[in-house]
């Protein structure tokens, strides 16, 4: 009776200390489940944040080239304005550039003009052509222009002053106009305004004095220099017409 009730008692015990090591093993496994449950979590939210980094990496990527495209189309249609205006004031130039010089060749045809107020005519009225926004050869040409007109009027008037001062007749003689030498056809319309009017008078006045003498030698000495420039002058126009005409189309017809 006693070894049976010891063996069950000796049973029951090892019964019972079998249980609480069962019952660890099972929350054990229930712990490592939830930390794996976790770590999978923590992984999927990773790549979802990854994923999400990547996507605004690519919208600001794709934003910056947005806005790179559209500067580059701003700077284009800045330069096609730029150019358009750079052609059509350009244009404005050349017209207006041909109508003074037309202005001082029909001054100089009809005698309307003394040659001193036609050269300050025409250096006025290219004087008064805007140059900043034109083709720069072109500004360059119109200046060149002006230049050689108002050297011509300067010319023109200082030695008409001189020959008030030295003889009257012959002042009367030099104001009929440009027709001393007057030649139809010539490239350089404004030669004969250039040699004819104070030279007309001065043939018929050789030898009056030194003074005089020494004047139309000057006179003469310059007015070569001024027929020299506007020869050249009237030859870069001519090839101006045709660069204008080749680059930007623009022409007079």
């Amino acid at each position: 009776m006693k070894k049976a009730t010891l063996l069950t008692l000796a049973a029951t015990v090892a019964i019972a200390a079998g249980i609480p090591s069962l019952a660890l093993w099972h929350h054990t496994d229930q712990t490592n489940q939830q930390l794996a449950e976790i770590e999978a979590q923590r992984q999927e939210e990773a790549r979802a944040e990854a994923l999400r980094q990547q996507q605004l990496e690519q919208e600001r990527a794709a934003a910056q080239q947005e806005v790179a495209r559209l500067e580059a189309l701003s700077q284009e249609q800045e330069q096609q304005r730029q150019q358009a205006d750079l052609v059509n004031q350009t244009a404005e130039a050349w017209r207006r550039f041909n109508q003074a010089l037309d202005t001082a060749i029909s001054a100089h045809s009809n005698n309307a003009q003394t040659p001193a107020q036609i050269f300050g005519t025409l250096a006025n009225d290219l004087g008064t052509i805007p140059l900043n926004q034109i083709d720069p050869e072109l500004a360059t040409l119109i200046n060149d222009f002006r230049s050689t007109a108002l050297e011509a009027h300067q010319i023109k008037t200082h030695y008409t002053t001189r020959m008030q001062e030295l003889d009257a007749g012959v002042v009367k003689a030099s104001k009929t106009g440009c027709d001393v030498g007057r030649m139809a056809g010539d490239e350089n319309p404004l030669r004969n305004c250039i040699v004819g009017g104070l030279l007309g008078g001065f043939v018929s006045a050789v030898g009056v004095s030194e003074d005089f003498n020494q004047l139309q030698a000057d006179y003469e000495a310059r007015s070569q220099g001024l027929l020299q420039t506007f020869n050249d002058l009237y030859g870069r126009k001519e090839a101006m017409g045709d660069r204008l005409q080749t680059t930007y189309g623009i022409s007079l017809s």
